[in-house]
Order: C-alpha cells, then sequence, then structure tokens
C-alpha cells in the first residue's frame, strides 16, 4: 500500500508532465526530483518538481502551491553536460 506521500509525489509528477511537458533525467539526477520553497512576498510555499526539457537540454522547474496543488509557475535553466 502506498502512502499518502508517495500518492502526493505521484500526483504531482502527472500533474507537471501533463501540464508543462515535463521529463526525467538519466544523467545528473535519476528520475524527477523535488524542492520546497517559498514567495515571500505572496506568502506561499511552493512545491518545485524538477526534470528536463524534451530536448535534455534545459532543466525545468515547475512550481505549484502546496496548499491547494495549483500550478503557480515554471522556469528553465539551460544546463552544460
Amino acid at each position: 500500500m502506498s502512502s499518502s506521500k508517495e500518492l502526493g509525489h505521484s500526483l504531482t509528477i502527472k500533474k507537471a508532465k501533463e501540464i508543462r511537458h515535463l521529463y526525467p533525467d538519466d544523467f545528473f539526477a535519476k528520475g524527477y526530483n523535488f524542492g520546497i520553497t517559498t514567495d515571500a512576498r505572496n506568502k506561499i510555499t511552493l512545491i518545485k518538481v524538477i526534470g528536463w526539457d524534451k530536448a535534455l537540454k534545459n532543466m525545468k522547474y515547475i512550481l505549484f502551491i502546496a496548499e491547494t496543488g495549483e500550478f503557480y509557475d515554471e522556469f528553465e535553466i539551460e544546463q552544460y553536460r
């Protein structure tokens, strides 16, 4: 039986993949990675799902509001391999 934490991660990954085309890594950090951050200005806790663009050139950060699971923002950072 899956824990609620595992189920939450699974649903967050599914949502990130569906709405923002996020892909897992197989080089630097296998699979998807997670982080927690805050938007201090708006006093919102955010969950980061980190993966790659389709070409595996840029890391993609997809942010969701922790309390609601609602999409918040996304950005990419070019990576050098």
